[in-house]
């Protein structure tokens, strides 16, 4: 079983002992603050700012959430795309050193997704494809956590920043950030092994935030059950999804978005569901969080479709 290699990855990072010191390290989200954990650490503690009940799509900050924001030696967060509300807090107070992960060079992107993403932007078709406008970078899907090859890339940019703000604790960030990418090699190859047994089963997702995972592991994403509402209610769209439903091994939901259009096709064809956590709330914050979280993600996914 996964979770079993997944334990013996625990052991091999191992925490060097740290400067003791008092630090303000904030995050966005608790996929962001798993990755950070990664570089400091259990001795360094990390905040998030948005609570684990609510989307980040729709969170509107409070007085205090910019307080914590403004007090913090550093902020991480992913990007406009994913948090708006955070996005003119930002914009607003010129002098954060607040740090967009979507803005870090060298990351990787599916190669398609849905035609009618859950945002409105602007696309570009051709030859039957679904093209990206350069000027509109940031509107690719911004889950970009469920791709190992950007969290690995995102930990070394991670790495770097704190090692300028907190340059007493280079060498053990340094040390926690290299066990991390070799952590993350073994464990994909894992996980790769193990949905090679049911990449080709046919599945759909209510929420449209899972194509990095799908594209890295080159999984058989049918379609995506909620869209925006005058897509999601129309005829044409329910047809799809019923004609869908013969080679559909199983229907995956968003505990943060509610889907009854979901429930209600798993329940009329009776397939399986399983609820896909893509912000790991369930996970607690320490150093091996992500590890942690990426394989037991991969676990409910190989579960439900084999």
């Amino acid at each position: 079983m996964l979770k079993y290699h997944i334990l013996a990855l625990f052991l091999f990072i191992s925490s060097p002992s740290f400067a003791l010191q008092t630090t303000k390290v904030s995050t966005s989200i608790r996929p962001v603050a798993m990755l950070v954990k990664s570089v400091v650490g259990d001795e360094i503690p990390v905040q998030i700012l948005l609570p684990g009940s609510v989307s980040p799509h729709d969170y509107q900050l409070r007085f205090s959430d910019i307080k914590l924001i403004k007090e913090s030696d550093v902020f991480f967060w992913v990007g406009p795309t994913l948090e708006s509300g955070i996005s003119k807090a930002v914009n607003n107070h010129g002098s954060l050193n607040a740090i967009k992960l979507m803005g870090v060079s060298g990351l990787h992107w599916p190669s398609s997704f849905s035609k009618h993403h859950h945002h409105h932007h602007h696309h570009e078709e051709h030859k039957g494809e679904l093209i990206i406008s350069e000027d509109v970078h940031d509107y690719r899907d911004p889950h970009i956590w469920l791709s190992p090859r950007n969290a690995i890339k995102i930990v070394t940019v991670i790495n770097n920043s704190l090692g300028k703000i907190y340059p007493e604790n280079k060498i053990t960030f340094d040390k926690n950030t290299n066990n991390f990418k070799s952590s993350m090699k073994s464990l994909d190859k894992l996980i790769g092994d193990r949905l090679k047994e049911v990449e080709k089963k046919g599945f759909l997702v209510a929420h449209d935030g899972y194509r990095h995972f799908v594209d890295h592991y080159g999984l058989n994403q049918l379609g995506v059950i909620d869209l925006t509402d005058d897509i999601s209610s129309s005829a044409k769209h329910k047809g799809k999804l019923n004609r869908l439903s013969d080679k559909t091994s199983c229907i995956f939901t968003d505990p943060q978005h509610s889907s009854k259009s979901a429930n209600q096709l798993a329940e009329k064809f009776d397939i399986s569901s399983r609820k896909l956590d893509l912000m790991g709330h369930d996970i607690p914050l320490k150093k091996n969080s992500y590890i942690e979280f990426l394989g037991k993600f991969s676990e409910t996914v190989v579960e439900c479709l084999k």
